[in-house]
């Protein structure tokens, strides 16, 4: 997971430096913890349940863009269909 961990921490990186490129006020709240299984393969579903529900908003929002003619944001988003997202 470590691999993932640092792809993920990368792709919130260039959103962050996207939206506040953008003007945007950042506020990072405080999230609850996770209700993690303990059973690994339980664990593994819960994962890609929470990876293709990421995957979804993000398309959602590549077709806002381009509905909006947001070339600039549909290309910045770009990036996660290139990382096979």
């Amino acid at each position: 997971f470590s691999a993932q961990t640092k792809e993920e921490l990368e792709h919130a990186e260039i959103l962050y430096n996207f939206l506040t490129e953008a003007g945007v006020e950042i506020r990072l709240e405080p999230i609850d913890k996770p209700d993690l299984p303990n059973d690994s393969v339980e664990l593994m579903k819960k994962y890609l349940e929470t990876e293709i529900g990421t995957t979804e908003s993000i398309k959602e929002l590549a077709k806002q863009a381009l509905l909006d003619n947001d070339f600039i944001s549909f290309n910045d988003l770009k990036i996660y269909y290139k990382n096979g997202k």
